[in-house]
């Protein structure tokens, strides 16, 4: 088999694996009645996370490689990827979104409560782990970086439900320029800014803004 269909086979068996390994504890749980249904939310994407980031991790240390490092960078990469994110945080605070979802955030510590904790967290840590730090770096060895962006970032966009896809696929790129060579090399850059992105997306008068859908 091709070295790129190897890549998308393991990519595809990652996803599929963590996703149904997740729901099947989670489900399970609840089900049962051992856990509330936020609870065994929070729990299954916990274990999405543990099994996409353990293999990752374990990937690249095989490699002799850094999950988290991406090339090799500079202080000035570092602090235009910060500048990036900044330019988001301005653009997501546009009338008062940001600050007024901020105090919902605390429902991250209400885990049997609330999905918050995976909405603001667990899912956009896990995200990026597997999309950005796994796929779409995997893939830019093989393809190059631009077409392993565009690949990785529709990808991403056609995984999410229809009508938010455009827009996760437009983030899902600009979080992978962030983390590439190019951008700042540094994972945790596209981490925070998809935290900040998620946490944005949490108002007062309800849990999903229709305007902007979470990645």
């Amino acid at each position: 088999m091709p070295a790129l269909g190897k890549v998308v086979l393991e990519c595809v068996a990652l996803y599929v694996i963590g996703r149904q390994t997740g729901v099947l504890v989670g489900s399970h749980l609840a089900d049962a009645g051992l856990l509330s249904k936020p609870a065994a939310y929070n729990l299954a994407s916990l274990v999405v996370t543990v099994i996409w980031l353990g293999y990752a991790l374990y990937w690249y240390r095989s490699q002799g490689q850094s999950l988290w490092v991406w090339g090799k960078p500079t202080f000035s990469k570092i602090l235009f990827g910060i500048a990036l994110v900044l330019v988001f945080i301005v653009f997501r605070s546009r009338g008062g979104g940001l600050t007024a979802a901020l105090p919902r955030v605390t429902r991250i510590i209400q885990p049997t409560e609330s999905i918050a904790l995976d909405f603001c967290f667990l899912g956009p840590l896990q995200e990026e782990v597997f999309w950005r730090g796994f796929v779409l770096r995997r893939l830019a060895t093989l393809t190059g970086f631009w077409p392993a962006l565009v690949i990785s970032s529709v990808a991403f966009g056609l995984v999410h439900p229809p009508g938010s896809q455009a827009l996760a696929s437009g983030l899902g790129a600009y979080l992978g320029f962030l983390f590439s060579p190019e951008g700042s090399g540094q994972l945790i850059i596209p981490v925070v800014l998809h935290i900040i992105q998620n946490i944005s997306s949490i108002i007062p008068s309800g849990f999903f803004p229709p305007s902007v859908p979470p990645i």
